[in-house]
């Protein structure tokens, strides 16, 4: 029997989150597999009595000083991980990277999964010497891998190309496996019985949460171009965040809040996927692009703006569309263009279908158990 134990700073929407509920799920269903999941702050936006695997909540923080006064609350979960004596710890985010590495646990072969090019990684230069942040990332990272060494290490965990190789410049002491993420394709499958509302409008939905990276008044210029060139859309923005009201007072202004809905966080974003004509992603910057996997198994065209780690995802013309710039008129003419020639928009479904089928939640941690049994019986 393996022990294997997850920790996130917190279960709100979002993709880290979703994937280590479906990271969990799967490997709950494996022979010889016990796992669990740990949670450091009592945020929670998913419905735990439907999980098939423990998930539970352990009140934990550090505050670290300069001045070499930290605060810790962590002896709960010290007690935790002692009580299930886990093989495998797999952390997600940097809270919660930061708080499990203050308990010294050798007993378990640690893995760090990079979610995002995390900030306090980037080097300290002397341009970046006089910023409080900065100083304020490096003193974090140098307690961190003082930690990790304690606890014999650790294993970084890629989602992209583009995550890898921020972290191969980053660090050169601990493994990188690069292993795209994976998602539940049942969940997103639109069953024979749904029934697609059709009308001349353009159908689109963007899923995210509201931060300036996630750029979505973009895609509010593209609406305003639309309209220019005579097509009328049905926009659903799907998420929360602290520039929401901004956009919306955006599309306010600009005349066309009519054509804009924007419903905040939602549990059924796969019905929203069924029934829009394209899924539009204009983030700037994206490690990976989780949500890009979802709208294609869901049969919803993508079309996006290249953020970095999408571009493993997205080729161009051929399973979605993928921009360079940020070109309100090129994202307008792509989805004129396959509004009108539903063959073309068909093909790309049908070779989107084809490509996620790599991506399954199952094929994905079944990859991942290799690793972490590879690691646990090397020593």
């Amino acid at each position: 029997m393996i022990k294997i134990l997850h920790i996130i700073p917190n279960l709100k929407k979002g993709g880290a989150e979703r994937l280590v509920i479906d990271i969990c799920s799967s490997l709950s269903i494996k022979n010889n597999v016990e796992v669990r999941l740990v949670y450091l702050n009592n945020e929670v936006e998913y419905d735990l009595s439907e999980l098939n695997f423990k998930a539970e909540f352990i009140p934990s923080k550090i505050e670290l000083s300069v001045k070499k006064r930290n605060f810790y609350e962590i002896e709960l979960l010290r007690k935790y991980i002692q009580t299930f004596k886990p093989n495998i710890i797999h952390t997600h985010l940097f809270e919660a990277e930061l708080i499990s590495r203050s308990i010294h646990y050798p007993h378990a072969k640690w893995f760090s999964h990079c979610h995002d090019n995390m900030i306090q990684f980037l080097p300290l230069t002397l341009k970046t010497l006089l910023s409080k942040s900065s100083f304020t990332n490096f003193f974090e990272k140098k307690y961190l891998f003082k930690k990790y060494k304690e606890n014999g290490g650790t294993h970084f965990i890629a989602i992209s190309k583009h995550t890898e190789s921020f972290f191969r410049k980053s660090q050169f002491i601990f493994p990188i496996t690069l292993l795209n993420n994976g998602i539940n394709l049942n969940r997103f499958k639109r069953s024979a019985e749904f029934h697609k509302e059709t009308n001349s409008k353009i159908k689109i939905v963007n899923i995210g949460s509201f931060f300036p990276k996630k750029n979505q008044s973009l895609l509010l210029d593209i609406i305003v171009m639309l309209n220019l060139k005579g097509f009328q859309t049905e926009t659903y923005f799907l998420g929360d965040g602290p520039t929401k009201k901004t956009v919306e007072k955006k599309a306010n202004e600009l005349g066309i809040s009519n054509q804009c809905h924007f419903l905040g966080n939602v549990d059924n974003v796969e019905e929203y996927l069924w029934q829009a004509d394209f899924y539009v992603h204009t983030a700037l910057y994206e490690p990976f692009g989780l949500v890009l996997l979802e709208a294609m198994a869901a049969e919803c065209t993508v079309i996006c703006l290249n953020g970095g780690g999408n571009s493993d995802i997205i080729t161009n013309k051929f399973n979605g569309f993928i921009f360079q710039e940020q070109d309100s008129e090129l994202f307008a003419n792509a989805l004129i263009h396959l509004k009108q020639n539903i063959e073309i928009k068909n093909q790309i479904s049908e070779n989107a279908l084809t490509f996620i089928k790599q991506y399954d939640i199952n094929l994905y941690t079944e990859k991942l158990l290799d690793i972490y049994l590879q690691k646990n019986n090397n020593g």
